[in-house]
């Protein structure tokens, strides 16, 4: 059943069918996991249950696969809908968890689109993770080592295909355009700071 708020999210479902499944329950895009179940405009995902700092209004829809990181849908009127902004929170960035990602479903898919969707390390280091979105093919490598990215000269085939389907061109301005999604948005998540 498809929900008609969310006809982007529609769409990549449609498409990803065919997608490389990192288990029955979740495919993969260049960075992520995603789940086989397309999310309804009203429910609240339950996963990931724990983290304190995951916003309330901002049912999850992907998640990395390390450390917690996972991406949500900032609520507009109480549900998520086409225009949601995308947030990423980072459960071990313990003094900022949560950014601001894109304005919406297929601007995150554009801005991911000749790189990576995992975008952790925008919390840890930010100017080398702009670098690496804006640069893809010159790879990056942080300075402890411990999380690299080796050059990417082609988009991988499900970032290929997403790039013809939607028509996605890399963002340009990165670093501006997320601290303008930053200031706009942030202060509207609800986050109920508690006990982990």
């Amino acid at each position: 059943m498809t929900d008609p708020a969310l006809e982007t999210m529609n769409r990549l479902y449609e498409i990803a069918k065919d997608f490389e499944p990192v288990d029955e329950d979740y495919f993969y895009l260049p960075g992520i996991e995603v789940p086989r179940a397309l999310p309804s405009a009203k429910r609240k995902g339950d996963w990931p249950a724990g983290y304190s700092c995951s916003p309330t209004n901002a049912p999850w829809f992907a998640r990395t696969g390390g450390d917690g990181v996972h991406f949500r849908f900032l609520e507009i009127g109480g549900e998520i809908r086409e225009e949601s902004p995308v947030i990423m929170t980072v459960p071990m960035q313990f003094d900022e968890p949560n950014y601001v990602v894109a304005e919406n479903l297929l601007d995150f898919l554009a801005l991911g689109c000749r790189s990576t969707y995992d975008l952790e390390e925008l919390a840890y280091d930010k100017g080398r993770m702009i670098e690496f979105l804006k640069h893809p093919e010159k790879g990056l490598s942080f300075e402890d080592g411990d999380y690299d990215f080796d050059p990417i000269l082609e988009p991988f085939p499900e970032q290929r295909i997403l790039i013809e389907e939607f028509n996605l061109k890399p963002w340009k301005n990165v670093e501006e355009r997320l601290e303008y999604l930053r200031e706009k948005y942030l202060h509207l998540l609800v986050v109920e700071e508690g006990e982990e």
